[in-house]
């Protein structure tokens, strides 16, 4: 019956110390994971995919003295706000999170479903978590007004844990998730360990008692609002813009050789390959060239290399031919 109170609050935020090296190691530097709660979240997007994935850290103000789970406030609405920006516009928003959001009537460790309805708020469709050591897969509805939004939130087994640390009756296991964004379905499969070898695991299906097979299907809620069609080429063009401010022209071109079909990045693509004056990238990077702009800076490269076979290759392209070549005799 004693209350307590925290004397030394960056004492108390060095309690992630140990987690932010491994963070930091395992992204080699490329990630940091910042003490300050406030900051304790990032966007992982994968646009080949079509998919944002928002981490948040559920441990704020969690200890073994104050067991529930919860995230800083600026971090959830930082995370929100980053999630709805413009660039993810039509994208799966997913979240990942570790604490739990149900639990029997003795357990103080769970999360507030609260901070679920405001990610489906956003526009999050599909969440993450561990911590239960069991595997699930449960649609959370949206209880905050009259859309019919939800998320399907999948929870994690156990797979490194030793015999001490699993659930009675639970063996390691794990899930592998399935996304359809086309027709916007998905399954989650789960695995489990199939015998008693906890150094020497053999894994097979699992099973949900939900379905009583190894899997669950679900449907996904769709975006909020649909991409337009050339957001990405504008994001794109800004994105090489701000690298050629920069003089990153190795960059630009990297990231303009796909684009040379979109009017707006031939300029920016033939400057930045001006720039670096590097003649095989330039015939590589302009081949073949179709414009009379690309045609210059191909063949000039092609003479400074001498490269007799390329030349020819060169002068028997139709766009050449078209631009080059004498008419009527002349």
């Amino acid at each position: 019956m004693c209350f307590y109170r925290i004397t030394d609050q960056q004492l108390y935020e060095r309690r992630f110390e140990a987690f932010r090296k491994a963070y930091s190691d395992f992204y080699g530097g490329t990630r940091t994971f910042g003490l300050a709660p406030e900051d304790q979240f990032a966007i992982f997007d994968f646009p080949e995919h079509n998919l944002s994935v928002a981490t948040l850290n559920s441990c704020y103000r969690n200890d073994p003295m104050h067991r529930a789970g919860g995230f800083h406030p600026d971090a959830i609405t930082s995370a929100c706000r980053e999630l709805k920006s413009p660039s993810r516009a039509g994208r799966l928003l997913a979240a990942a999170w570790h604490h739990s959001i149900g639990g029997g009537p003795s357990q103080d460790d769970v999360l507030d479903h609260e901070f679920v309805q405001l990610l489906i708020d956003t526009g999050v469709s599909l969440g993450f978590h561990g911590h239960q050591h069991m595997h699930d897969c449960v649609d959370e509805r949206y209880r905050l007004g009259p859309d019919r939004r939800k998320m399907t939130i999948i929870s994690a087994g156990t797979l490194c844990a030793d015999s001490a640390n699993l659930k009675p009756g639970i063996p390691r296991g794990y899930n592998v998730v399935e996304v359809d964004d086309e027709i916007w379905r998905g399954r989650t499969h789960s695995r489990h360990m199939v015998n008693g070898a906890l150094t020497l695991p053999i894994w097979g299906s699992g099973h949900f008692n939900a379905t009583g097979k190894s899997y669950i299907d679900f449907e996904i809620c769709q975006p909020i609002a649909r991409r337009p069609s050339q957001l990405d080429n504008l994001l794109s063009l800004e994105r090489a813009d701000d690298l050629m401010r920069r003089c990153r022209w190795a960059d630009a071109v990297e990231l303009l050789k796909n684009m040379r079909d979109v009017p707006m990045a031939q300029p920016l693509l033939l400057r930045a390959v001006g720039e670096l004056a590097d003649d095989e990238l330039t015939v590589t990077t302009l081949w073949p060239p179709s414009t009379s702009a690309e045609i210059v800076l191909a063949g000039e490269a092609i003479l400074n290399l001498q490269a007799k076979q390329r030349a020819r290759e060169f002068l028997n392209l139709d766009s050449v031919s078209r631009h080059c070549c004498p008419k009527h005799g002349e």
